[in-house]
């Protein structure tokens, strides 16, 4: 069994569940490590001198981007020159660049300073989309060795709530007491700036005007009472909008993805969230903004619609052409969502990894 670190992510994650169940199949397993890699070191070079070569790195930010300034440099600096002596003791380093830039950064300037360095120490680079390998040469400069592989889905049989019966539409309305006749659209996610909830809160009320039969659900815990506050207020106690602004276990989830029409994907980031998994679970479309992987999702896999980034009125205009679709529209999106499926299965997509994992085992 061939074994390989990895850093910068918690391991009950169900993507990382799943990739690592996939490499397990595959006889590679994964050793998760969490704390600052100088903190670890005694373990790092033990895997060294006796199992492998391989680091493979997710968010960085978490080893350096903190609230003191001097602190974020001395630990930038700590974590880069560390980084640097693994690769002369021979170490290869693998990154998943899950965004261009973290979805929150305390000290831009020197978050794209040592993430210019990272990316020239990397021998090899996962990132989940084209536009997202066209972003990072656009920051940090042309390199070979940047691997598009898909995000891989999330497959009913490998997440942890299996046990949770999965509904069908009207089962999930009736429990959930929305009417036949409702268009229903629902945003699902921890509840940041960069997801955008006040623009898809802004779009909904001018498209409900219109709608009335319809109904916009938010799923998520927000960052900060400011952030929750600035939402309800938007709300402002409509009976059309569902604010569930607390931390949503997997049974309510299931409800409302399963009574879903539409699942509202509103961030402004290059990278591709796990949202697109959890649509398409679902067979839900996805109505995106037009940036980045998002785009890409939909442009080049026909899998929603897209809107204008941050732009309410082109987002509400989207809401109504949602709503006009014809059968066989939504049809052909569902079965290009059933396609994506496939090609986005993990039985197959870990062979890309292992490709790359081989050059260095």
């Amino acid at each position: 069994m061939k074994k390989i670190l990895m850093f910068g992510v918690k391991e009950d994650k169900d993507y990382f569940d799943c990739l690592k169940q996939s490499l397990f199949k595959n006889n590679i397993q994964i050793i998760f490590l969490e704390r600052f890699p100088l903190l670890e070191l005694s373990k790092i070079l033990k895997y060294r001198l006796k199992e492998g070569k391989i680091i493979h790195y997710h968010w960085i930010n978490f080893y350096y981007d903190i609230d003191n300034y001097m602190f974020s440099i001395v630990r930038s600096l700590i974590f880069s020159i560390t980084t640097l002596i693994f690769k002369i003791i021979g170490f290869k380093i693998i990154w998943t660049a899950h965004n261009d830039l973290p979805h929150e950064t305390i000290h831009k300037k020197l978050e794209k300073i040592t993430r210019r360095i990272f990316y020239k120490l990397a021998d090899d680079i996962f990132v989940r989309s084209t536009p997202m390998k066209n972003r990072l040469i656009e920051l940090f400069g042309y390199r070979k060795n940047i691997n598009v592989i898909l995000l891989g889905n999330i497959p009913k049989e490998k997440i942890k709530w299996t046990k949770i019966k999965i509904p069908k539409k009207q089962e999930a309305r009736e429990k959930l007491k929305i009417k036949d006749n409702t268009k229903v659209f629902v945003s699902l996610g921890r509840i940041w700036p960069y997801r955008k909830n006040d623009v898809l809160i802004k779009a909904f009320n001018i498209y409900s005007k219109k709608y009335p039969n319809s109904l916009l659900v938010i799923l998520g815990k927000p960052k900060n009472n400011e952030i929750k506050n600035y939402l309800i207020t938007l709300a402002n106690k409509s009976n059309k909008i569902r604010l569930n602004l607390y931390y949503v276990y997997a049974e309510e989830i299931s409800d409302y993805m399963s009574a879903a029409d539409f699942v509202c994907i509103t961030n402004d980031m290059y990278g591709l969230t796990e949202t697109f998994s959890w649509a398409m679970l679902f067979n839900n479309p996805s109505i995106t903004s037009d940036i980045g992987s998002n785009s890409e999702m939909v442009n080049k896999y026909g899998i929603g619609l897209l809107f204008k980034k941050n732009d309410v009125l082109s987002l509400s205009k989207t809401l109504e052409k949602a709503t006009k679709l014809e059968k066989t529209d939504l049809e052909k999106i569902s079965n290009n969502i059933k396609k994506v499926m496939q090609k986005d299965d993990w039985d197959k997509i870990i062979y890309n990894y292992i490709e790359i994992y081989k050059k260095y085992i």
